[in-house]
């Protein structure tokens, strides 16, 4: 009996061991589907910014530079908004005359989009964007402020507005794709209805500043 139970106690054990190890073995195999996984979207990501940029070189710059996976997806979204599908509302207007749907805007070709002053808008955009990356990527300037500045620049606010602002709240802004809608809030000339009905200008002014905090 007193062997069988040091048997008994030695499979015990032995299995316990053996339980550890393949616990540890899928805990090494899940880890190692996640990093990989996060390496392949970081790598789109990347090569994401380079074509919105219309330079590749960017997506090796910017792997140099180990941005955070957050600020990586923020930057091609900021990009995508406001140069790929970006709108001059401040030239153009507010009306029915600008994309009604979000695939519209994503597919950046109404006529909106691609008028002239809105494509001068985005290029511009797109010049001051690299030149704050550049920044970035020589330590002159931290990435997520960045990413908060640009935001705010380009929803038309002045640059003081981003010292009230946060990173959490510009990804969240930039991830329900809300840069355009919060720019023709702010630049587009809201006097009237479509009705052509006058409103509270100053009034008007403050619900616009309370949307955008």
């Amino acid at each position: 009996r007193p062997i069988q139970r040091l048997k008994l106690q030695h499979d015990t054990l032995a299995s316990e061991e053996m339980g550890k190890r393949s616990q540890s073995a899928a805990g090494s195999k899940k880890d190692k589907q996640i990093s990989e996984s996060s390496g392949k979207q970081k790598q789109q990501l990347l090569d994401n910014i380079g074509s919105l940029l219309d330079n590749k070189a960017w997506a090796t710059k910017l792997a140099a530079a180990d941005l955070q996976l957050d600020a990586l997806k923020a930057i091609a979204q900021l990009l995508e908004q406001s140069v790929h599908m970006g709108i001059d509302y401040h030239t153009l207007g507010i009306g029915w005359h600008h994309p009604s749907s979000r695939t519209a805007y994503r597919a950046a070709q109404h006529r909106s989009i691609i008028a002239p002053p809105s494509r001068a808008r985005a290029a511009e955009s797109q010049r001051l964007l690299s030149e704050a990356l550049e920044a970035c990527v020589e330590g002159k300037l931290d990435a997520k402020q960045m990413i908060v500045q640009a935001f705010c620049r380009e929803i038309g606010l002045p640059a003081e507005a981003a010292a009230s602002a946060t990173f959490s709240g510009t990804a969240a802004a930039l991830e329900s794709e809300v840069l355009l809608p919060l720019r023709a809030l702010n630049e587009g000339d809201i006097c009237k209805t479509m009705c052509g009905a006058a409103l509270p200008v100053e009034d008007l002014k403050e619900v616009v500043s309370n949307i955008t905090q």
